[in-house]
């Protein structure tokens, strides 16, 4: 698929935030350059609508169960749940990522593409969805490709040890263009969450 600017830096910002996270830093509450250029106008930084987005949008990750057949595709439901005291607007259709990772016992990192993704094009106002203050919405993702890719030590999935996991995901959005306010942008890291896989 052909990688609109957003995307790509969407992209990048994911491979800086796995290397924050394999060195014990907090992803959460730092927003790499990579996103914050996705939100400039014409090269030159905007003021975020939302200038405490990773405190205003919580994550969490629930498996669809708690054991897993590696040979099936994964499911898992991702809950945003707006902790802040005004709407919030974001955009699950297009400048949006959401990847998944997982940690074997051993520190192998394997990275996660789900299914549905970012439509691969410039957002437009329509592609945002309204989450009132203390409201939640929920999104199902599915995987479809697991990869040593993002991973602090690089094996091949197909190489992978049955046991238990950890599993967290990393959502981010970014978009050149503000269509109102309170639009989310910035990225927002799960909880971790323990899987048996086999």
């Amino acid at each position: 698929m052909y990688l609109i600017p957003e995307f790509l830096a969407l992209t990048l910002a994911f491979a800086s935030l796995a290397e924050v996270r394999a060195c014990g830093g907090t992803s959460t509450s730092q927003q790499p350059e990579a996103i914050r250029a996705a939100g400039d106008q014409g090269g030159k930084p905007q003021a975020s609508p939302t200038p405490n987005a990773d405190q205003s949008l919580e994550l969490t990750v629930k498996p669809a169960g708690e054991v897993w057949d590696s040979r099936k595709p994964l499911v898992v439901d991702l809950t945003f749940k707006n902790a802040g005291g005004t709407s919030i607007f974001l955009n699950l259709k297009s400048a949006f990522q959401a990847n998944g990772f997982l940690e074997d016992k051993d520190g192998h990192t394997f990275w996660i593409d789900w299914t549905p993704e970012g439509v691969g094009r410039m957002p437009v106002k329509d592609d945002y969805t309204e989450i009132p203050a203390g409201k939640t919405l929920v999104l199902t993702l599915t995987s479809r490709r697991i990869s040593s890719e993002g991973g602090d030590k690089a094996i091949p999935w197909r190489a992978h040890k049955p046991g238990e996991y950890t599993l967290y995901i990393q959502f981010a959005s970014g978009s050149k263009k503000y269509f109102m306010p309170h639009q989310w942008e910035g990225t927002q890291t799960s909880q971790d969450v323990r899987i048996k896989v086999r």
